[in-house]
């Protein structure tokens, strides 16, 4: 993927207008308190991908598993338009689930560097600075994990507006590099030394010595 960035310089920065769009828009309905239009955004965005996935894992079945009757591309396939069908109804939404996972995540997270100071502490680590930096990440992680799940509402909004200065940040970051490697491309075209023609051999004639003394 990196060496596909490098070679089509235009690709980096259709991600980077798309991550910049997309950053801009999750911010602007996240602090203007409009999150059923992103919560159907995400929806939508995440049923496209399931169709796509599913019709490509489908059609490969057919080309690459044609011996069998029922693949395993099909069932794939099959289930990821199932569920992206399920998507797209009233009944479902992505987003709170999606919080609730993250903020699942961050206690999970916590606990785990809790645990690890507390083990750095039995096996009487030396380095004092690292165990309390180890117990502030997972008080922060434990704590910001529990309350997201007590407030969903807010959780949702403030992860909204993380999740979407995330995306803004990653597509300035895909620009400037896009813009430093047309820079470089076009500064090797120029430091190019040009070619210089191969020189041409004279034919060398034979010239015969005539004896006048004779």
């Amino acid at each position: 993927m990196k060496s596909l960035f490098s070679k089509y310089v235009w690709l980096r920065f259709i991600l980077s207008i798309s991550l910049l769009f997309a950053g801009t828009l999750i911010i602007i309905f996240a602090a203007t308190n409009k999150g059923n239009i992103l919560q159907d955004g995400l929806d939508i965005i995440a049923a496209t991908i399931l169709f796509l996935f599913g019709l490509f894992a489908i059609i490969s079945s057919f080309f690459f598993e044609s011996n069998s009757a029922i693949t395993n591309g099909l069932l794939y396939g099959s289930a990821c338009i199932a569920l992206g069908i399920f998507l797209c109804t009233d009944k479902f939404h992505l987003l709170p689930y999606v919080v609730l996972l993250l903020s699942i995540f961050f206690v999970v997270i916590g606990s785990v560097e809790l645990i690890k100071g507390l083990l750095m502490i039995a096996q009487k680590f030396k380095n004092v600075t690292y165990i309390i930096l180890t117990f502030v990440f997972a008080a922060l992680f434990i704590t910001g994990g529990i309350l997201a799940i007590c407030n969903q509402g807010k959780a949702t909004t403030a992860l909204c507006i993380i999740g979407g200065i995330l995306l803004v940040a990653c597509g300035a970051y895909q620009m400037v590099v896009g813009i430093k490697v047309m820079s470089a491309k076009k500064g090797n075209r120029n430091n190019k030394p040009a070619r210089r023609s191969a020189p041409k051999k004279e034919s060398q004639k034979e010239v015969k010595e005539i004896d006048y003394t004779k």
